[in-house]
Order: C-alpha cells, then structure tokens, then sequence
C-alpha cells in the first residue's frame, strides 16, 4: 500500500475542513434557519422613559389635584384590573390624583393627548357610572408595544363630588424578535378562508416593502392572555395568508393574519413562531399589493 507523504495528507484534511465548513455555511434551502435578534442594549431602560412620558401627556379635567404622596390604603383601593398581568417584561408608571365629577356624576376621564389613543375597554362601579377605562396606544417602534394608559377612580368619602384616581401607564417591551430571512425573493399573498392566491409579488422593491412593513411590527407578547374572541361563524377563516420563499423557490417563512388575537402569526421554516402585533399592517400590505384583501375580522 503506497503511503502519503505529509504534504498530500495536508492537502486532504484541508479540502475536507473546507467541505465541513461549506455544509455547514450553506444548510438546506429547504430549511432556512431562522435568525433571532436580541433587543438593543438600554430598551428596557427606553420603556422606563417612555411610560413615563405617556402618563405625562395624560390629560386631567381642570380642577385635578396631583397626590404627591398616596396612603398605603389608597394604593390598595385603587390597584384596578391587572392589564398586565400577562406579560413577561413591561415598565410603569404611576400617579395618584382628586378629580371632579362630569356632568352625569361620574369621574371626569379625558382623552390623552396621544395621536392614535382608542378607548379598548372601560368599566364601572355597579352604576351607570364609567369610573375606569383603558386607552390602547400605538406601539413605539418595533421594540416597545403594546402601549396603554389606564385610569380607575373611585368616590373620595372625604370630599362630595370628588373622585380618587390611579393613572397608570405601561410599556411592554420585548427582549428578542424573529427576522425574516435574507433569502426571501417572493411573497405569495392568499386569502386564508380557502388559500385563493391574491397577489403574487417578485419585484425585489415590492418585496422589500412587505419585509420592511412585516420587521416594523411590535411583538405580542401576552403569554399568559385569555382572550375574549369575537363572535366569527363555524368555519370561518377570515383574514389572509403570506408565504416566503427564496430565490429557488424553497418556503422559508409563513405569516397568517390571527382573528381573536389581533396580531399576525409569524413562523420562520426551522425556528420559532412569534405573535407580532397587527397595528394597520393589512392596510399597508394592500398599497403594497394595490387590491383590497379579507378584514382580520
């Protein structure tokens, strides 16, 4: 048996190194891995400052009295429903206030001054009277949302016609993110009721855009949520569909539009599923597409 001299058996070890190396820089097409992102340092600092900065732009009825320093019995009173109770990582702010009676007898609550504030829930005290409500905010950027501003009251015993209030704002920021992967080329759009194709982009500026509008969303992360879901008909899949593939026409990613979670389902082919906020995306996938698509609703 002819021996190698060390020269040849160098020359071997390095084409098979090199060989290992390309398997493993160039995995199946078929089976994209997913690529996670890691929220930038300082973000949980950045929720802080930005709760903060929607319980400044709450806006109180004249004749509001801030109460710098609340009893303990107070803050008991007034804890209101746990909005966030189902997340992981969120900051608040709080501040406690006397506020005066509306025109029916309840407590005057007026909207912030936050463009896109809506009114997602409100509550009362067993009467007629509205004594909490919560308005939903827009996200801040695709690290920082859900956003919301809650306010509760409650009659003061010590003064007619007054109102005791917790005015409590929360941030929910996420600590990672999926991404949808560089390889994708072409975006199928399909209605989800019964998968009719709707659009078929392969215009790489189009594409861009539906990446751009899908990486701008804010991520769900209510893990612990029980939803309250809309009345929808036995059968019924409303909404729409997304599949990416790349170039060679391999799937590497699916988005569906979900109903009784307002949100889109993002699911990167070999990785994770992650529930990322809805927030007006369906109207931006329609410029994109240039026809109307199915409500989520």
């Amino acid at each position: 048996m002819r021996r190698l001299r060390p020269a040849a058996l160098l020359a071997i070890a390095v084409v098979l190194l090199c060989g290992a190396v390309a398997a493993l820089a160039a995995p199946d097409a078929a089976r994209a891995p997913s690529t996670v992102l890691r929220a930038p340092a300082g973000t949980a600092a950045r929720a802080v400052t930005d709760a903060a900065a929607v319980l400044a732009r709450a806006r109180l009825a004249v004749g509001s009295t801030r109460i710098a320093t609340p009893s303990p019995q107070l803050v008991a009173a007034l804890h209101g429903p746990y909005f966030n109770q189902p997340f992981v990582t969120f900051a608040t702010a709080k501040q406690y206030w006397t506020l005066p009676s509306d025109a029916l007898g309840g407590p005057e609550l007026l909207a912030p001054r936050i463009p896109g504030a809506s009114v997602s829930v409100s509550w009362g005290d067993g009467s007629p009277t509205i004594t909490g409500v919560q308005w939903d905010l827009p996200p801040a950027g695709r690290w920082l949302g859900p956003r919301w501003l809650a306010i509760n009251a409650i009659r003061d015993p010590g003064a007619a016609g007054r109102w005791l209030a917790l005015l409590e704002a929360t941030v929910v920021w996420t600590p990672w993110r999926l991404e949808l992967p560089g390889s994708v080329r072409s975006v199928v759009v399909r209605r989800a009721q019964d998968g009719a194709v709707l659009a078929r982009l392969s215009d790489p500026a189009r594409v861009a855009r539906v990446l751009a509008a899908v990486g701008a969303l804010a991520v769900d992360d209510a893990i612990h949520a029980v939803y309250s879901c809309p009345s929808i008909s036995p059968g019924a899949r409303p909404g729409v569909e997304l599949s990416f593939r790349s170039a060679a026409g391999a799937l590497v990613a699916t988005a569906a539009t979900e109903s009784c979670r307002q949100t889109l389902s993002l699911h990167v082919r070999g990785g994770r599923t992650q529930q990322l906020v809805l927030d007006g995306f369906l109207g931006r996938l329609e410029a994109i597409v240039g026809r109307r698509l199915p409500a989520a609703l």
